[in-house]
């Protein structure tokens, strides 16, 4: 999955599966659960460098945008001072869950590849 802010790509995780409550708790319908170790931020990406890697990337939105997972490893690429759990000094490696809530009106881009 990459995550947008402010129209550019900052970061990317490994989407494992999404989890919908029966009821809504503290006002979010669901759960994103991603791998905490996949997670890596970045120098940000905007529309122009998404287009050189995607021609068919539109524009961020709160749309969300299917990317063909063939240009990952073009993506992968152009990404510059990639940082991840795992090459964090002074930070203890830890292996567990983490999950994101949802709420109803919150877009999600997400996108799945092989890593």
């Amino acid at each position: 999955m990459l995550f947008q802010f402010q129209a550019r790509i900052i970061a990317s995780a490994v989407f494992v599966r999404d989890e919908k409550f029966a009821r809504p708790i503290r006002g979010h319908s669901g759960e994103l659960h991603f791998d905490p170790e996949s997670f890596r931020t970045f120098e940000p990406l905007d529309a122009d460098a998404m287009r050189k890697i995607w021609p068919w990337f539109k524009n961020f939105g709160h749309a969300k945008q299917s990317l063909n997972p063939t240009r990952y490893a073009a993506f992968k690429r152009r990404l510059r001072n990639v940082a991840s759990p795992a090459n964090q000094p002074g930070r203890p490696h830890r292996r567990g869950r983490l999950t994101s809530s949802l709420a109803d009106d919150i877009p999600v881009e997400r996108e799945q590849f092989d890593s």
